[in-house]
């Protein structure tokens, strides 16, 4: 059902127009402005007050209570649904009222609107449409003011998540158009129309009247820039003339705040969130259009004889004590609220831990005595953190009562810089006595912490504690942005952060770093410039930096090679170790990066100690020009209780098995080390990582190492070796930090190994003891240094408040080339099978055919896709020929054609190597670059194992690939078990059961407790106009049930399918085509392998429903799941996985992102295989075969051909696929041969 309510200026009723009964406007019963008795009141009763089973999330341009928002969105609304067991009820209302509902406060019309004109629109629709809604609005950027929509409501809606979050819009599409039906006897169509601020689009002009493609009457204010235009015939934009009436209301432009149009011809009513006016085009917009007849006339009528109706607005807080201490003053002066007429002296010394006011307000934030106070302070000179970069100057704290039933609580807004420190007792700076400063204590209901947020989010405040649990905050999205620090982040591209190691004599380490965006030469643009000394440097260099005395007192001077350390010789070609002395001292810096030109553009980090001793025995190496090579090990001891005290450092130079030893407490002089490095136990080191490389319940440890153990070839330009350990045992403050050169160490809980290769090389160990509070300044430097994590496992509850720490942690540093990459996976087996994950990304500007399947493989590849007339095969490069599949051609007796078969997919010459491809081999110019994921299976005959869920886990179904042929209701099918031939399918495809693919996907188009899946698709089912360059679709299936690792990945070219959780609907129209569909077992543990290729190729992710707890530690996974497609390199890659059966099968996974530019086929394809490759696909005209290069030829298969018995042609067979020569391999392309997959 629909409704409307139009309510003119002055008018305290509105006029009502029911969908059930449209024939005219019906007197509103009520005032608008009274809390019952009419129809939004009604409607809204679930929004204004607690109700049970419904929820919502709330927007407005103008939220209540939260002033000065600032946003180019004019959006205002409210989308409700019923979370009842088995409902499928929702609301969906759009109106023109600002500051309007307030959340569970009470029915309170804002009586600033009464005067103006106001219009508000009710439609009932099912819960199931609110994610083609949220895709809408995602480009209108809303701001979110509440919502407790449950996830358990929406999961599989990944727009509605990203609305909730407010994750607006920045990548194309930036206009879009979403279908929904309103549910009534007889179902109205809704169609939203929605644009992004980045179109720059005129909306009325260039989206509303070029998709109705009729003429439309506006009502709207407008500016003296945009007027009525009727210069093209049947799409005119005419002016409605104003005032007006509605019915026997009057209205005008001027005093109305509603915007409409109406067609011409009818019967389209559009409800439109923006004004007629010029400054639109570059805001974000959105349209809400009606097709019924009966509301159309209404307004029409209103058009007819110019006519407007609308209306809506409010919001409110409270103040407390207040306190002002002047310069030089002890105690404050204190106003209260409850006596506010003059200012009373405090009671005691404001540096007193009790007996005033506000000791006593920040009992519970300065001590740990109670249980159900929680805060979030935030300060730009937070306590225990120097030199922190804001450009904020805000200085408060937010504190809320947990306890049951209460609402409780404060916020505290000051001037006093490194106050107070959280939980560590009541500290007055006793340096601020000298100065003024001013404190306001306001008592708030806990419900008014997100306005605050809402504020405080664009005050961009640093947040040093937060201990606020997410369930006393839900609704709150911009509480949860701001505890999260997501505020806006803007250059420096340079940070310093200052901690102290703990002990008696506490010593201070400055900790600098840059990000490669910075351009900056380490050494002389940051540390130069920040010590502001002459420094001397030991370190490996290149030929282009050299020495430089031109400043004076600011000489960079290069100690000489070779030295000595204490008796032990070295030379900076042998020495890993990068470290510098200033002159005068005291400082001493261990730098991650050498003194060489390239690292200007790449991340770096040095920790500099401020500590005589140290200098000292560094210096005297300086001073007589040893530079010398050692293992530099910084001890610390870790005793049985967890506790890690003291700090020492050991140096080993090439060669040496045994290094020099420096401790903290005895730095006068090196001492030898008490064992080799390559001992397990006996020297300082082995103590220090002992509950590293092995298991301890109170340890807990970062690691980060651009050459981490055990993972091969990683790409990263970060140089940083190191690990970060805390203890959790209840009541320490322990903690650790290791840095070191060395590569591949040390490896996670596997017992101590010291890398062999590295003895023969000087390196260089630090290991710092500090207090665990102080790690966040110490990942706010290394998230600079973009650093590869290896392994992590410190619980969320020990860095509780450490935005910086999540950053790292998490994997949220800055990306740089390379532009392609590879990962490898197993499929789970007996014999496990590797499947390698080609991806490239869109700016890696790669033809991924050539450049990164036809490299990597080494082999010719032949190609089966879709092709363009541009590329063509390559015969050119002996052994890398791309060759392409003659069409049409026949998969045992079924036959196929390029032109009708979606699949893209190669073979390697020689074999074993078949490859399916998400894009078919193609480069048109003209179009935007289109994503790749080849999926690489390296088998003698595609001996691939099918699993589905059954009986609480996955089940072997024998077949693995199903090839149905253009026109043909049987597919042909390659079993596991039988994989020399193709036999035929049991059933059609288009029957619910009884075939291979039905009982494969039982558990994705029905429903099951414990099996879990995430579906993509550039065409999803019930999701119309779905702009994204993307062209894969397929599901990845998980079971949940305890103790099962089964997985199992399907990869298909069938377009809006298959729905989730609605029963098997094979689409009709896509019978008269070629279809390819493959499905692989895999492990669980083996999909965010398989993510990380998806997320280059940017696809459309239209459910989800597995739960966060089946993929945590899958960093990969998540960005899939949220829709966090990559926008910067590597813009290609490659994975490999293995399926699980008794001879499991090798699967490379190619793919490549839009940006990459690269021509999949000839770029990423053929030069991965290094292999001709044969081509079965469409084609434009403009690729062609290539055969220029000797066995890296690309042959286009001839069509029509035959799978089997059954024929198929190129032009209705949608499947691309490539096979190689020489054999074994085959590979499934997404995309067909045609140049649009280049750019």
């Amino acid at each position: 059902m629909e409704q409307e309510t139009k309510i003119g200026p002055n008018q305290p009723n509105g006029k009502v127009l029911i969908s059930t009964a449209a024939a005219n406007w019906a007197d509103g019963a009520a005032p608008l402005a009274n809390p019952a008795g009419h129809s939004f009141a009604g409607s809204l009763t679930g929004v204004v007050a607690n109700a049970p089973d419904i929820t919502f999330l709330a927007y407005n341009n103008v939220p209540p209570a939260v002033p000065n928002v600032q946003t180019k969105s004019n959006t205002k609304g409210v989308i409700i649904v019923s979370t009842a067991a088995r409902a499928n009820e929702g609301r969906w209302i759009v109106h023109t009222v600002p500051g309007f509902p307030a959340a569970k406060t009470g029915y309170n019309w804002p009586a600033a609107e009464n005067a103006k004109g106001h219009l508000l629109i009710c439609m009932t629709i099912a819960e199931t449409q609110i994610n083609a809604i949220a895709s809408s609005l995602i480009r209108a950027e809303p701001f979110v003011y509440y919502n407790d929509i449950p996830e358990s409501e929406i999961a599989g809606m990944g727009d509605f998540k990203k609305l909730a979050e407010g994750q607006t819009a920045t990548l194309p599409p930036f206009t879009i158009k979403q279908s929904i039906k309103i549910t009534a006897a007889a179902p109205i169509d809704v169609h939203i129309y929605s644009k992004s601020a980045k179109s720059r689009y005129e909306f009325y002009k260039k989206v509303i009247l070029k998709k109705l493609k009729k003429n439309i009457k506006v009502w709207s204010r407008r500016d003296n820039k945009l007027k009525g235009d009727c210069r093209v015939v049947e799409r005119n934009i005419r002016l409605i003339k104003s005032p007006a009436q509605i019915g026997d209301h009057a209205t005008n432009i001027e005093a109305d705040e509603s915007n409409w149009i109406v067609s011409e011809p009818g019967n389209i009513f559009c409800f439109m969130d923006k004004p007629y006016a010029k400054s639109q085009a570059a805001e974000p917009a959105m349209a809400v259009c009606i097709d019924q007849n009966a509301i159309f006339a209404r307004f029409d009528a209103i058009a007819a004889q110019t006519l407007q109706f609308h209306k809506t607005r409010n919001a409110r807080t409270k103040l407390v004590p207040e306190m002002q201490t002047g310069p030089a003053q002890n105690t404050g002066k204190l106003l209260a609220s409850d006596v506010p007429g003059n200012w009373e002296d405090g009671a005691r010394d404001v540096a007193q831990a009790n007996g005033h006011s506000f000791a006593a307000t920040l009992n519970d934030v300065v001590g740990n005595n109670n249980n159900d106070v929680k805060f979030l302070a935030y300060n730009n000179v937070p306590p225990g953190i120097p030199n922190v970069k804001t450009k904020s100057n805000g200085k408060g704290i937010i504190i809320i009562r947990t306890t049951v039933g209460q609402n409780d609580g404060a916020w505290i807004v000051h001037t006093v810089p490194g106050f107070p420190a959280a939980r560590t007792g009541y500290s007055w700076p006793a340096s601020e006595m000298a100065k003024g400063h001013l404190l306001i204590c306001m008592t708030i209901a806990k419900t008014q912490i997100n306005t605050i947020a809402a504020s405080l989010f664009r005050a961009e405040p640093f947040v040093y504690y937060n201990d606020i649990p997410e369930t006393e905050t839900a609704g709150m999205p911009d509480f949860k942005k701001l505890a999260e620090g997501q505020i806006p982040t803007i250059p420096p591209f340079t940070i310093s952060r200052a901690i102290k190691l703990t002990g008696a004599d506490a010593v201070p380490v400055h900790i600098y770093s840059k990000s490669a965006k910075s351009r900056y030469e380490m050494y002389k643009k940051v540390i130069l410039k920040g010590l502001k000394k002459t420094i001397k440097v030991w370190s490996r260099r290149d030929n282009k930096l050299k020495g430089d005395c031109r400043v004076p007192e600011r000489n960079i001077r290069l100690i000489k090679n070779p030295v000595e350390i204490a008796g032990h010789p070295t030379n900076v070609e042998a020495d890993e170790s990068n470290w510098i002395v200033s002159e005068p001292g005291n400082i001493f810096c261990f730098m991650d990066k050498p003194y060489a030109k390239s690292q200007a553009t790449e991340p770096a980090l040095a920790a500099c100690f401020d500590q005589a001793a140290i200098f000292a025995r560094f210096n005297t190496i300086a001073a007589q020009f040893l530079c010398f090579c050692y293992y530099q090990i910084t001890q610390i001891r870790k005793i049985l209780d967890a506790k890690i005290q003291m700090v020492q450092e050991t140096q080993i130079g090439p060669s040496q098995d045994m290094g020099k030893f420096l401790a903290s407490d005895a730095p006068a002089n090196w001492v030898n080390g008490a064992a080799a490095v390559t001992a397990d136990a006996g020297h300082s080191f082995a103590a220090a990582l002992n509950d590293v490389v092995r298991n301890h319940i109170n340890v807990k440890f970062f690691a980060y190492n651009n050459v981490p153990p055990g993972i091969p070839n990683v790409k990263t330009k970060s140089n940083g070796k190191g690990v970060i350990m805390i203890s959790t045992a209840v009541g320490v403050n322990d903690g650790a930090w290791i840095v070191h050169t060395v590569p591949g160490f040390p490896k996670a809980r596997t017992g101590y190994s010291w890398p062999a290769d590295e003895i023969a090389k000087g390196h260089l160990l630090i290991c710092m003891t500090i207090a665990e509070t102080q790690i966040n300044a110490i990942a706010a430097s290394l998230f600079r240094a973009e650093p590869f994590v290896y392994y992590n496992d410190i619980p969320e509850t020990e860095t509780a408040g450490m935005p910086d720490f999540k950053k790292l942690a998490e994997g949220q540093t800055p990306t740089t080339p390379p532009f392609t990459i590879s990962r490898t996976i197993k499929l789970t087996g007996a014999d496990a099978v590797p499947v390698h994950i080609y991806s490239k990304s869109a700016k890696s500007r790669y033809e991924f055919y050539k450049k990164v399947i036809l490299k990597k493989l080494t082999k010719t590849i032949k190609v089966w896709s879709r092709r363009d007339n541009k590329l063509k095969g390559d015969c050119r490069v002996t052994e890398r020929n791309i060759r392409l599949i003659k069409s049409p051609a026949q998969i045992v007796d079924l036959p196929t054609n390029v032109e009708a078969d979606e699949s893209n997919w190669i073979v390697s010459e020689p074999g074993n190597i078949f490859c399916f491809m998400d894009k078919p081999y193609a480069s048109l110019r003209w179009q935007f670059v289109l994503t790749k994921i080849q999926f690489l299976l390296n088998l003698m005959p595609l001996l691939l194992k099918l699993k589905t869920v059954h009986n609480e886990k996955l089940c072997a179904i024998e077949k693995a690939i199903l090839y149905k042929g253009p026109a043909q209701n049987n597919g042909k099918l390659l079993a596991s078990d039988s994989p020399n031939d193709w036999a035929n399918g049991a059933e059609a495809v288009t029957q619910p059961n009884g075939h291979s693919f039905a009982a494969a996907l039982t558990n994705v188009v029905g429903p099951h407790a414990n099996v879990k899946f995430l579906a993509y698709s550039n065409v999803p089912p019930a999701v119309p106009n779905v702009k994204t360059k993307s062209n894969s679709k397929g599901v990845i299936i998980i079971s949940t049930a305890l103790g099962q690792n089964d997985g199992a990945w399907i990869v298909h070219t069938v377009p809006g399918f298959p729905a989730a959780r609605t029963g098997y609907s094979w689409p009709a129209a896509e019978t008269a085509k070629g279809h390819l569909l493959i499905c692989m077992t895999i492990a669980e543990t083996q999909i965010n392998t398989v993510a990380a290729s998806l997320i280059q190729i940017e696809p459309f992710v239209y459910y989800n429903d597995i739960p966060e707890t089946e993929t945590a530690g899958m960093p990969d996974f998540k960005k899939l799941a949220e829709g966090q497609i990559p926008t910067t390199p590597p813009f290609t890659t490659r994975r490999s996985i293995k399926t699980a059966a008794q001879a499991p099968v090798d699967i490379h996974i190619y793919s490549k992102s839009a940006k990459s530019k690269y021509e999949i086929y000839k770029k990423v394809i053929v030069k991965a295989l290094k292999k001709s490759i044969k081509v079965w696909s469409r084609s434009d005209n403009k690729l062609k075969g290539d055969c220029r290069v000797i066995e890296r030829n690309i042959r286009l298969i001839k069509s029509p051909a035959q799978i089997g018995d059954h024929p198929t042609n190129i032009e209705a067979d949608e499947s691309n696929w490539i096979v190689s020569e020489p054999g074994n391999i085959f590979c499934f392309m997404d995309k067909p041969y045609a140049v649009t997959i280049q750019k």
